[in-house]
This record gives structure tokens, C-alpha cells and sequence, in this order.
């Protein structure tokens, strides 16, 4: 059974579109190489600023293991080109597992006023007995594109990463403030939680040291004033019963006040929120079975007094699952109503009732109760995106685009499946290896022929790294890039050793010989037989440079190395090995498994992959 489980909502404008679709009875499962492998669509978030913006979340479930892996992929051209953000977001290698010893959940996405600057929660759920929770929270200055973790200055100025905060918020347009909190009380018994504030966009955090907050678990900023936030908070961690309070401060957390609650209705079950079809009005809304379900209540003056209204959009008791503005017609917004007698779209103004359906409910791709996620930009005739939970293909949920107001749609495709388990390129200029159930692209085949012996067979088709930009293709021991239109063997080497955390010290200069070899760009040695087989197999153009001395670090396996006894030597592309026969017989100098060891290392390999 998947474990999807959501991190706190992080508090933001109502800009993402969210899907979640639970583990489906019956999905569809698609043989790729003899494995079963099964993809998820868990949520997906436009950015309505920069509508062509979509960020789309999920995950991989191979049947044969015990894990599924998480994947995010962005578009900047409405969903016809991808990237894979996955390896810039965890970490080369480390794409997080929802299912296993512990439970990883991405949050959906919050956007800033600015659209340029976004956050994003991780939460990692386990330790004894699966009762604790960690969190991260991911910052973007750049609409996306990549991620770092946030830092603050300890009272000693040391400059660290932060670990810790559950949600997070930003400030007005034209601020650089966010906030955030950290409710404390982690796996180590750590001390209360703190308010934390940032004026630099979230690169670095100060924590505000407040007597009446001690364990904050949400947070909302004013839009309008900068240094107006509102907490909730569980109170005191040492009592066994909390007092859960919303408290207001106008002074970025040096001084609070309690919020007084309309109706007498308890926190705990109370949410606060900013409905920017509102305004900064601030909008509570209550889970007490006794109310409504479209009941809202409406704070101009910061909580102190409130009114009763319904939800924006109100259609008969019945409040919009998702809202889009404008870009259907202007000056107006249209809710979609997946249930009841006049389920559909329609429009309302500001945060009035819903009008008359529209006939463009009828023109919808899929039908309304199989809708997951809307999203859209904010001017007439910006695109509008819908997620649906059906399957399509290899992948539960699908996503089309709309460009012209909703009267046609057209479906986004998706590279999920990773390079290693694409079906083989049947292009005339390809060249097909049976064996290796894959094909060279066109720009590589020259290079392949004349160095198969040490390539070895091709373990993916020919994709666009994502973190280099470059067009790429992995072979069992080397791999190829195209850079600045020249085809160069990719550093796996040096890949491989950062993504181990791995280096070697530099050694001193030595003379050169015929015998021995120094290389000023990295400081190292080359000598023996390790330098008659570099030189004998393309030398600095295949192997390039060492990178190491020789040493005993052996083979990777499951993307650890481990300690073998025979020598190896690392270079920038490569790694050389040398290895005697069962019985102590000849020496061999031959090349290590690199490409399959990356593969292994991205989560591209499967049990049906062929033994290199």
C-alpha cells in the first residue's frame, strides 16, 4: 500500500493547483523491460504570474521493490518541453522514498507575490516506531528552476542550514520578508518552537524569541503589512493538554495578542487564510460539524471582530473545488462545482454568489468529477491547465492545456519514464544494438564505433541532462555529451565521487617520465600499468586526467562503494581497475562499470536490466 501522506499546508496566495490521487484498485500497469512500473501524478502547480509555469509532483512505483521514489519535473513553455528536477531537489541520487523505513512527502508548492520567488515543504516521517517527523523547507529565487535549503545565524554568527520548518509564508509585494515556523520538540527532545523571519527572499532566518509562542504549527502573513503575521500555536510543550490559539502580531513577532475566535469556536479546528478575491480581508473557516460547510467568517480589522458570510463563489450551499480568474473573460472569476444538480463551471465576482452554468462546463476534457487540479494565469486569454485522476498510458492522472478560453483542450505530455527505459530509437541515422535492446542517437554513432570495446553497450537512449544542459547518452562504462557541438566523454568519474561526497587530496609535483606521468589541473600521478592502458585507450580525449592516486576503493554497489582488495584508479571520466584472474594468474587493467553504477545511483535501473 503507497503512503501519501501531505506535509501542513504552507501558507501563500490561492495560486496552486493541487492533485492527489490515492493508490487506484485495478491501475493500469505497463511492462517496460519485464518490470511492472507504475507513475503517479500526486499534484501539480501553476504559477499564474507566469502561467507557462507548471510544476508537476509524483511518484515511481516499481513493483519488484519495496519503495517508491519521488519526482518533480517544471515546464517554462505551458507543458511542451520538461526538466527533471528531481536530482537538483534532493540531491544527486537521493530521491526520496514514500514507502520503506521512512514515509517522504512533498508539499505542494506556495508562490510569492512576485511569482519569482517560491517554497516548498519535504517532510520525512519514521525513527522508532515511525513517530516522528522531520521537515525541510525548499526555496526558489528563480520561479523554480532551482532549489536550495534555508540558513540561519546562530548567537555565536555561525551561518548554518535550517531543518525544521513546517510552513511558511511571504510577505507584501515589494518586500523581500517571509515567514516561518518551527514548532520544535523534534526526534531529540529539542527545545520549544520559535517564529523565524527573513528579510533577505529566505536566504537567511532569524528566530524571534517569544515567551506565548511555543509551538507553532501554521503561519499567515498580512499582504499588505509587512510586519503584521498570524501563528497558531499548541502552547506549552511540558503540559499534557494543549491550548491551541491563533495570536496576531503587528511588530514581526516581538509582542502578540490572542485572537478572539467567533462563536466561541475552538482553534484547533479553526483555519485562517488570505482569499485574494477579498483583498487582505482575513477569512477563518471552521471544521465544527454544527456549521455550514460554506460558512466563512470575515476579519477586515486583523481577527478583532468578525462577520458571518459564505465562501466566494457560492453556489447553493456548495463552495468552488477550484477557482481561476479571469481567463475566461476578465473582471470576473469561475469556480468549477464537480457535484449537484448544476455541477460545472461558474463565474462570480469578487465574493459574491456563483451565476448561471456555463456552456463551456460541456467542453471540459474529461468529466467534472474526475477533475483533480485547475490552475491558470490571471489575464484573459492566459493558459488554463486541468489535472484529471484518470490513466493515461503508463501514468495515473493526466494534464491538458487550454489556450483559447476553454473551447478546446489538448493533452501535456509527461517524460516520466527515465532514458534507461525508453523504448529504442528507430530514427534512420540511429544505430540499433540488439543486445542492448537500445539505440545511439545519430550524434554519437562515430564515437560509438570506434570506442564500443571500451563504451560497452548502451544503457539509455540519448536525453537532455538536466543538470548540465548537455544532450547525453550512458553507455555501461563511459558516457558521451554533446558540448558546444562537439562530442566529448561525460565525467563520469568526477560525478561519481561527488555524489559520494568522495575526494583525494593532491599530491606534490614530481618530474615526468617515461615511467610516470604529473598533471598539474588536478595533482595527481599516473604510472605503471595504469598509464601504459591510458595511453593505449584514448588517454586525456576518453579517460581524462586521474583524479586520484591509486587506492583501494573498489567497486560501487547499489550505489555505495565499498573496500575490495584490488587497486583501482579514479580519472575525470573513468575508473581503471586492476584485477588478477581466480587463481593469481595474469594482471588485468580494465574499466569499471561507471555507467551502470550512475544508473543505479539515479533510480533508472530495473531488476530486468541487462548484466554489463
Amino acid at each position: 500500500m503507497r503512503q501519501i501522506r501531505w506535509a501542513p499546508a504552507l501558507a501563500g496566495i490561492a495560486l496552486a493547483a493541487v492533485l492527489v490521487t490515492p493508490h487506484p484498485n485495478g491501475v493500469a500497469r505497463v511492462r517496460v523491460m519485464a518490470a511492472t512500473i507504475h507513475y503517479y501524478i500526486d499534484w501539480v502547480s501553476v504559477n499564474p504570474l507566469y502561467p507557462r509555469t507548471v510544476i508537476v509532483a509524483g511518484t515511481r512505483q516499481l513493483v519488484d521493490q519495496q519503495h517508491d521514489d519521488l519526482w518533480i519535473m517544471r515546464s517554462a513553455d505551458g507543458g511542451a518541453t520538461w526538466i527533471d528536477l528531481t536530482e537538483q531537489v534532493f540531491g544527486a541520487g537521493h530521491s526520496p522514498q514514500v514507502r520503506g523505513p521512512d514515509t517522504f512527502t512533498l508539499a505542494p508548492l506556495v508562490v510569492g507575490p512576485d511569482g519569482t520567488h517560491l517554497s516548498m515543504g519535504l517532510s520525512q516521517t519514521g525513527g522508532a516506531g515511525r513517530l516522528h517527523t522531520w521537515y525541510d523547507l525548499l526555496l526558489s529565487g528563480d520561479r523554480g528552476l532551482t532549489w536550495t535549503l534555508p540558513q540561519t545565524v546562530t548567537e555565536t554568527g555561525i551561518v548554518d542550514y535550517h531543518v525544521g520548518f513546517t510552513a511558511a509564508a511571504f510577505g507584501p509585494l515589494g518586500t523581500t520578508r517571509l515567514y516561518a515556523v518551527d514548532p520544535g520538540n523534534g526526534p531529540d527532545g529539542g527545545p520549544d518552537g520559535n517564529l523565524y523571519v527573513s528579510d533577505t527572499d529566505g536566504l537567511q532566518w532569524r528566530a524571534v524569541q517569544a515567551a506565548s509562542i511555543q509551538q507553532p504549527s501554521g503561519v499567515v502573513a498580512d499582504p499588505r503589512r509587512r510586519d503584521t503575521v498570524y501563528v497558531v500555536d499548541a502552547g506549552p510543550s511540558s503540559t499534557q493538554s494543549m491550548t491551541v490559539t491563533w495570536q496576531r502580531s503587528d511588530d514581526a513577532g516581538a509582542t502578540w495578542s490572542v485572537l478572539r475566535l467567533p462563536h466561541g469556536l475552538g482553534a484547533a479546528r479553526f483555519a485562517l487564510s488570505i482569499d485574494p478575491h477579498l483583498g487582505a480581508t482575513l477569512v477563518g473557516q471552521s471544521t465544527d460539524a454544527r456549521l455550514p460547510s460554506d460558512r466563512r467568517f470575515l476579519s477586515s480589522d486583523g481577527g478583532r471582530t468578525w462577520s458571518a458570510a459564505t465562501c466566494a463563489g457560492d453556489l447553493a450551499g456548495a463552495c468552488p473545488a477550484f477557482v481561476v480568474d479571469n481567463v475566461f473573460g476578465t473582471r470576473r472569476s469561475y469556480g468549477f462545482y464537480p457535484r449537484g444538480p448544476e455541477a460545472g463551471i461558474h463565474a462570480f465576482t469578487g465574493g459574491g454568489l456563483a451565476g448561471p452554468r456555463l456552456s463551456l462546463s460541456d467542453r471540459l476534457p474529461v468529466p467534472l468529477s474526475a477533475i483533480s487540479a485547475v490552475g491558470g494565469g490571471l489575464r484573459a486569454g492566459d493558459p488554463v491547465y486541468v489535472a484529471s485522476r484518470v490513466v493515461s498510458g503508463t501514468v495515473q492522472g493526466a494534464l491538458y492545456r487550454s489556450d483559447d478560453a476553454g473551447a478546446s483542450w489538448r493533452p501535456l505530455v509527461l517524460p516520466l519514464v527515465p532514458p534507461s527505459l525508453l523504448p529504442a530509437s528507430r530514427a534512420p541515422t540511429a544505430l540499433y544494438v540488439a543486445a542492448a535492446r537500445h539505440s545511439v542517437d545519430t550524434p554519437f554513432v562515430a564515437a560509438y564505433q570506434r570506442w564500443s570495446a571500451l563504451l560497452g553497450w548502451p544503457l539509455t537512449e540519448a536525453y537532455t541532462d538536466t543538470m548540465t544542459g548537455a544532450r547525453t547518452q550512458v553507455f555501461a562504462n563511459l558516457g558521451l555529451e554533446v558540448r558546444n557541438g562537439r562530442v566529448v566523454f561525460a565525467a563520469l568519474g568526477a560525478q561519481a565521487l561527488a555524489d559520494e561526497g568522495l575526494s583525494f587530496h593532491r599530491v606534490a609535483p614530481v618530474a615526468r617520465t617515461t615511467t610516470r606521468l604529473y598533471f598539474p589541473q588536478t595533482g595527481h600521478t599516473l604510472q605503471g600499468d595504469m598509464l601504459r592502458y591510458w595511453q593505449a585507450h584514448g588517454g586525456l580525449t576518453v579517460l581524462g586526467p586521474p583524479i586520484s592516486e591509486m587506492v583501494g576503493l573498489g567497486n560501487g554497489v547499489n550505489g555505495r562503494f565499498v573496500d575490495l582488495a584490488y587497486p583501482t584508479q579514479w580519472f575525470v571520466n573513468a575508473r581503471l581497475e586492476r584485477h588478477r584472474g581466480p587463481h593469481g594468474e595474469k594482471v588485468l587493467i580494465q574499466l569499471g562499470a561507471l555507467g551502470t553504477e550512475a544508473l543505479d545511483w539515479k533510480g533508472w535501473t530495473t531488476q530486468a536490466s541487462p548484466n554489463y
